[in-house]
């Protein structure tokens, strides 16, 4: 397995990562779970679809206000 290394978003190095060594496997870990939440997340935004929404308006019409004439 071949990993890119970046230092501060920089790329530093490619090194070789035996495929049997704990960072190969805490790398296929970080993976598989990085594919299983991008799958979750496209099921959740395609059951957006089925979302539905309505909306109540109540108004009243205005007020006619006649100020008092006075004495």
């Amino acid at each position: 397995m071949k990993a890119d290394l970046y230092v501060q978003g920089n790329f530093w190095a490619t090194i070789i990562v035996p495929g049997d060594s704990l960072l190969a496997l805490l790398a296929k870990g970080m993976i598989t779970e990085a594919t299983r939440k991008a799958q979750q997340l496209a099921k959740e935004l395609n059951d957006l679809d089925q979302v539905q929404c309505s909306i109540n308006l109540r108004f009243r019409h205005p007020t006619d206000f006649t100020p008092d004439p006075g004495p």
